[in-house]
């Protein structure tokens, strides 16, 4: 219906339900992003960005005062106005494979992005006139886990040496590393994390 072009690993993005809404990434060059009424499947709006899905689910935010949905496509993050589906914000962040999987993280009026295949994280700051990038690094580099935010610090599992690390988001730097989880995923419960060793 939206001609959508599956990535190497086809589709991985998960629909997201906001009100009325259902918001899914075809990744189409005329409907890279839509909303769909989540009752009838009709669609609401769709957002032409131009892009091939990624592999992240979109995620629910108000920055700047704005009410939307950032999207981590193939080669960028952006974000869409709920209402209408107007592109508000785009940052490129391109990776080997077009592999953007981790879910985008809000922090305030700023967002969080990791990648894999050396591509590192970042910190992209969102004010009413578009976004910029803070801060970028190689400190934590997600294949496919979405990082917890817990006590305003960000922990990830993180590629090329398999370490779990505790990073400052406002500034990237890393406060501690431990080695042995590999693509483990990982949870917040009740202050604590829950770690997955992900060794073959």
């Amino acid at each position: 219906t939206f001609s959508g072009k599956p990535g190497q690993w086809d589709l991985g993005a998960s629909p997201l339900i906001d009100g009325n809404k259902l918001i899914v990434v075809p990744g189409g060059a005329k409907a890279t992003v839509v909303a769909l009424n989540k009752e009838t499947g009709k669609p609401i709006w769709r957002c032409a960005a131009n892009d091939a899905a990624g592999y992240s689910t979109p995620v629910a935010a108000t920055l700047a005062g704005k009410r939307q949905y950032l999207i981590f496509s193939a080669t960028k993050l952006f974000g869409v106005d709920a209402a209408n589906g107007r592109e508000l914000l785009s940052v490129p962040w391109r990776t080997q494979y077009d592999v953007n999987a981790a879910c985008p993280i809000v922090i305030g009026n700023s967002v969080f992005i990791t990648s894999n295949y050396g591509r590192g994280c970042a910190l992209v700051d969102v004010t009413s006139s578009g976004a910029k990038i803070r801060w970028s690094n190689r400190d934590i580099q997600s294949q496919f886990n979405t990082p917890v935010l817990t006590q305003g610090m960000l922990f990830s599992t993180s590629d090329p040496a398999g370490n779990l690390v505790c990073m400052d988001p406002r500034t990237g730097k890393v406060a501690w590393k431990q080695p042995g989880f590999e693509k483990g995923g990982l949870a917040g419960v009740d202050g604590m994390l829950i770690v997955v060793d992900g060794a073959k």
